[in-house]
């Protein structure tokens, strides 16, 4: 069996509107030796004829279906049934530039790299479809890394946590047995955790943007994520353990790296707070439980309100440092339903 040089694996559920361009942005790459696994998970639209066209149209597409089980384990079918020799993971909403393979594949052998991390743009979406908004990002460090420069650089990546926008060796995930969890949000983050958290030979990271990113109205980070309730810091726990695991957790840099960390997933809890069917009450338990943890209270404490860049997120910064939960829940509460009268 000839095997492709590589894997791009979708997990598709309820993109009908979206998918075809994604199925023609991976047709229109310059570089041809690719498959594409289409993993259908159960999707209640037209997701799955759709794929099964693409296929019979083009043997280099592989569709999947199985009963929705979620992001997580749709990508996982998929990296199961991959047989490339790197991997690169998208959702179909978004849409690849023609050269990501042909120049992600050429970085790759020209420095062995196990990880080639590229650059993007990102689509703010309205609900008609129309782009209200286009923008330019690079990763947050360029050049070529050993695992040991990658460490050192590590807390200016501490964030930044996207799979779409990195090329993966598939040796590496299958030596580390790294695999999706079934979290509904910040996947990506603990992939990237445990796929890191042992040695790997050489990453690059270059700013040629290679992918379109789109945040659509009601997209996953933009809804209520019950799990995430029940435990909120499992994106920091993840990260400090490996730091741990590096013996590097005393280190100032990484400390307050950790303590940002902590932050973000806080933030993002309160908005998972504002989000839910809970009351204002229940909300205001929920904070005042949660900083209850010293280390959090501390991580409040030394993480400047510069840190964040949103002004919403400011404010509750500042509010948490003067243990104003109350107003930080109502603050939430008020910011989600201005963006919810938008």
């Amino acid at each position: 069996m000839i095997m492709p040089k590589l894997s791009f694996v979708l997990p598709i559920y309820d993109v009908e509107a979206y998918l075809p361009r994604a199925l023609q942005s991976i047709r229109e790459q310059t570089f041809g030796d690719w498959e594409a696994i289409l993993v259908d998970d159960g999707s209640p639209d037209r997701c799955g004829e759709i794929c099964d066209e693409a296929a019979r149209a083009d043997p280099r597409f592989r569709v999947i279906h199985q009963a929705n089980a979620g992001t997580g384990a749709a990508r996982n079918a998929g990296l199961e049934a991959a047989r490339g020799e790197y991997v690169h993971f998208f959702d179909p909403d978004d849409y690849l530039e023609p050269c990501l393979a042909q120049e992600a594949l050429r970085l790759a052998e020209e420095s062995g790299a196990d990880i080639v991390m590229f650059g993007f743009y990102t689509e703010l979406q309205r609900a008609d479809g129309t782009t209200s908004r286009l923008s330019r990002s690079r990763p947050p460090v360029l050049g070529t890394f050993d695992y040991a420069g990658f460490q050192r650089e590590y807390p200016k990546l501490i964030t930044f946590h996207y799979i779409w926008n990195r090329l993966y060796r598939r040796a590496l995930l299958e030596e580390n047995h790294c695999r999706y969890s079934n979290h509904t949000l910040g996947q990506d983050a603990v992939f990237n955790v445990r796929t890191c958290a042992k040695p790997f030979g050489c990453m690059v990271s270059v700013e040629t943007p290679c992918l379109h990113y789109t945040v659509r109205e009601g997209s996953s980070v933009n809804r209520y994520h019950a799990d995430r309730m029940a435990d909120n810091f499992y994106i920091s726990r993840e990260i400090a353990a490996m730091i741990r695991g590096w013996g590097m957790q005393d280190q100032p840099e990484f400390r307050n790296a950790l303590a940002y960390c902590a932050l973000r997933d806080l933030q993002l809890g309160i908005k998972n707070a504002a989000l839910s069917p809970m009351s204002l009450g229940e909300r205001r338990r929920w904070l005042r439980g949660i900083m209850a943890d010293g280390r959090l209270r501390e991580a409040v404490r030394i993480v400047p309100l510069s840190r964040f860049r949103a002004v919403n997120d400011r404010v509750k910064l500042l509010l948490l440092k003067l243990h104003a939960y109350a107003a930080v829940v109502f603050a939430a509460d008020v910011h989600q339903r201005k963006k919810r009268g938008r």
